[in-house]
């Protein structure tokens, strides 16, 4: 029974004689499936696109000042005194900054925000310039900690 509408329906398909022709080709763009009409969308705005746009970061945002390389990009507060070496009367200070790295520090040394100003059997003496009324504040960094946090 199966077999005998299958055959009547592709009989009534397909009819003897006849050839089958290729479809006129489908335009890209066209929908298929959907009867045309004259609606366009293109030109209507995404229903989902947010009304306001907000600001990018990055136009509000300024970029990011390059540090200068070793001691000179450092600031006062980034660094830590881990050491003082002396030879006669000279002395240099064994500086560790943010990235890890021991830079050596003489005497006029410049630092980002501040100068080496002396150094002690003890201690390095930084001069800072980042007070608000552009003063200079003198910063004692101790080999050791005091008990009271010393430095910076």
């Amino acid at each position: 029974m199966t077999r005998l509408v299958v055959t009547t329906v592709l009989a009534v398909c397909v009819a003897p004689g006849a050839t089958v022709s290729a479809q006129d080709p489908i335009r890209i763009g066209t929908r298929v499936g959907i009867p045309e009409s004259g609606y366009q969308g293109l030109t209507r705005r995404d229903p989902f696109a947010p009304l306001v746009t907000p600001p990018s970061a990055t136009t509000t945002a300024a970029p990011p000042a390059r540090r200068a390389p070793g001691l000179a990009g450092m600031a006062a507060a980034d660094v830590v005194l881990k050491g003082i070496i002396s030879s006669g009367a000279t002395r240099l200070a064994l500086l560790e900054g943010s990235d890890g790295k021991t830079y050596l520090a003489r005497a006029q040394d410049k630092l980002q925000d501040a100068i080496v100003r002396r150094i002690d059997a003890d201690a390095v003496v930084l001069l800072t310039n980042t007070t608000p009324r552009g003063t200079s504040r003198e910063v004692r960094k101790p080999l050791r900690p005091t008990a009271d946090g010393g430095g910076l």
